[in-house]
């Protein structure tokens, strides 16, 4: 119901009646009575201890559940199993300021039977009683917790499986690719670049690569095979597009193919005029020679 006094009451005085004090009253009992019908409609809520002597069963007083009702309950001694359940209405009577005794409280306790009742809700004590306001808040929390678990379990195999298809997938799509697709996904094909000086040209051994380019999809361009360069060449040998140009000059040191010790030092920079990339090449050899730039590379 719900029904409560206003806290701090209006100044003025109001009076109090016999519908106040039932409002109390009937608001606790209805409000406990919710609790413990959430659990069962019959239980022990205090006491009702047992023992057992004989074929006789001794259930001591306490406190029960029975009918949506809290209630009081006496005890006893006798055969088993035994059956608690709410007794009849007692009424009590008060002298009235009216000078005649009429019924003022009705009292409802509960009464053992040895036979299975017929209506309402009962306790069962053999010997001990089967149901008990402590032993079903622990079970109802146990078998809270136990769904919690398992929901939770089931929450986790469902993503241990989604992420395990997911890696299989993954595993698949990277199994079904090849080698050259990978590489094709990955990298521009080599182009065979042109010699721009008369100094410099293509290699002339056919068991080499002649000089060739590519770049990645990540900027960073890589280079094969030779160049044939002259005597103390000093220029520029070959041409790349501006796309080519390194952020900042590039300078990489190639060798000779030869035992002679020769080098060249080789500098990727942009044509500010004619706006494309120039691989400048400076060689300390005293006689043609070919050089290799397998393994070279710079970032753009």
């Amino acid at each position: 119901m719900n029904k409560k006094l206003i806290t701090s009451l209006p100044a003025g005085g109001v009076g109090f009646n016999n519908e106040d004090f039932l409002l109390v009253q009937n608001e606790i009992r209805e409000e406990v009575g919710a609790i413990l019908e959430g659990l069962d409609t019959a239980m022990v809520v205090k006491g009702c201890n047992t023992s057992v002597s004989g074929g006789n069963v001794t259930i001591q007083s306490g406190v029960v559940f029975v009918d949506k009702q809290i209630m009081y309950f006496g005890g006893y001694t006798g055969t088993y199993p035994v059956y608690v359940k709410a007794g009849v209405e007692q009424r009590e009577q008060r002298l009235f300021k009216d000078g005649f005794s009429k019924d003022k409280y009705v009292t409802v306790q509960a009464m053992a039977q040895t036979t299975v009742p017929l209506s309402g809700g009962y306790i069962t004590f053999n010997p001990t009683p089967n149901k008990v306001f402590k032993d079903l808040i622990t079970a109802s929390e146990s078998s809270a917790r136990a769904t919690a678990v398992t929901n939770l379990q089931n929450n986790l195999n469902t993503e241990i499986t989604a992420r395990t298809n997911a890696d299989t997938n993954l595993q698949n799509s990277v199994n079904a690719l090849s080698a050259g697709k990978l590489d094709a996904a990955f990298n521009s094909g080599w182009t065979e670049i042109t010699p721009y000086n008369a100094g410099a040209s293509l290699s002339n051994a056919s068991s080499y690569w002649n000089l060739a380019y590519r770049r990645d999809a990540r900027g960073q361009v890589f280079f094969r095979g030779n160049i044939r360069l002259a005597a103390n060449f000093s220029g520029v040998a070959f041409r790349l597009s501006g796309s080519y140009t390194p952020t900042r000059n590039a300078i990489l040191r190639v060798h000779d193919l030869s035992l002679n010790p020769y080098h060249a030092i080789v500098v990727i920079a942009l044509n500010t005029s004619t706006g494309v990339c120039d691989v400048s090449i400076s060689a300390n050899n005293v006689a043609s020679a070919e050089f290799s730039f397998d393994g070279q590379s710079y970032w753009i």
